[in-house]
């Protein structure tokens, strides 16, 4: 690898209480693209240094992970006997003849980014996706079964733009559009019937739809502290050809980073996000 490129590895774990419907796993790929489209946090003096040697090319591997189980009435942990439909129970809208138990997901991003200019930047990235959900139910032949699926997700391209930067304080805008390359018709044998059938959308590897990213940024430098905010918003434009969408998002997030030493970083921070 010449000077000009480089190489760095990201890895993200996420362990969540499960509560209502889990997130597609399309959803967990797109946290590889909105970091390509945050404002990069970079000290102030390394930043100096790195006029003097700007790298163009850059790579970066990513490795997003989460695990859900359990379930919630109200804020109260539930057991899972509580949800599942019993024999000649009636059934409601809080018991269910099928439960999922415990979901896996993990996205493996491959990301590779061109410096156009000091200021913009050029970025895409390929997901790779595997997840599986361990389910029971009161379904004759299926009181236990799993159903998983494995592909490429929907690649993402993006460009970033660091439209304001002083001593004091920097502001970036980001853009970008995931390709709906994930397959979506993706099968498994369920409690419906005998053999493959479609899964449901959570399990599809993508979006099935072209959606756009936006992405704006700011970092106030003090003495000692550096605060960044970013906000991140998902359109998704049209339906795909099974006749849906998912839903849009927003996020918001808020960092306070202090450098103690060379090698130890103290950092402070809160997000919200909403999505349909």
């Amino acid at each position: 690898m010449n000077k000009r490129a480089a190489i760095c590895l990201l890895g993200t774990w996420f362990w969540h209480q499960h509560a209502w419907a889990h997130s597609t796993v399309s959803e967990l790929a797109e946290l590889s693209l909105e970091d390509l489209l945050e404002i990069r946090v970079e000290d102030q003096q390394a930043s100096a240094d790195s006029k003097q040697e700007q790298k163009k090319w850059s790579i970066n591997f990513g490795v997003y992970s989460q695990r859900l189980g359990g379930y919630r009435s109200g804020s109260s942990n539930v057991s899972k006997d509580y949800v599942l439909v019993k024999p000649g129970e009636p059934r409601l809208h809080t018991n269910y003849p099928v439960l999922a138990t415990e979901i896996e997901q993990t996205v493996f991003t491959a990301s590779m980014s061109y410096q156009l200019s000091e200021r913009d930047t050029l970025s895409l990235t390929v997901p790779y996706v595997r997840q599986k959900t361990h389910h029971m139910s009161v379904v004759e032949g299926y009181s236990s079964f799993t159903i998983d699926t494995e592909g490429m997700g929907d690649v993402g391209m993006s460009w970033r733009n660091r439209f304001y930067s002083d001593a004091i304080c920097q502001f970036s805008a980001g853009i970008g559009v995931s390709l709906p390359t994930g397959s979506i018709d993706e099968l498994g044998d369920t409690p419906r019937a005998p053999g493959d059938q479609q899964l449901p959308y959570t399990m599809q590897l993508g979006s099935g739809t072209y959606d756009a990213k936006f992405n704006l940024g700011m970092s106030w430098y003090f003495s000692s502290w550096t605060w960044v905010t970013d906000a991140a918003y998902v359109r998704r434009l049209g339906t795909n050809d099974r006749d849906y969408k998912l839903g849009n998002r927003f996020s918001v997030a808020t960092t306070w980073h202090r450098t103690l030493s060379d090698n130890l970083k103290l950092e402070l921070g809160g997000a919200y996000q909403t999505s349909g």
